[in-house]
């Protein structure tokens, strides 16, 4: 039984609906919706990550160089 609550518990955290932001534009989900994909532009970007709604993660990163 108490397996049973903890799948269901996981299965609820998983229907989150997250949003991720770049440089405060919204980023676009791939196409099997777990992935998302975006240029770093060159020069200094805060990457968020988070539930709609709530407090985003921000990552503040620097790129220096095109690869």
């Amino acid at each position: 039984a108490e397996r049973a609550k903890g799948k269901a518990r996981a299965k609820e955290l998983l229907d989150v609906d997250v949003q991720v932001k770049l440089n405060g534009a919204p980023v676009g989900k791939s196409d099997d919706g777990d992935v998302w994909e975006c240029q770093i532009p060159i020069g200094t970007s805060i990457l968020e990550v988070g539930e709609k709604g709530g407090q985003p993660w921000r990552i503040y990163m620097s790129r220096a160089v095109v690869w």
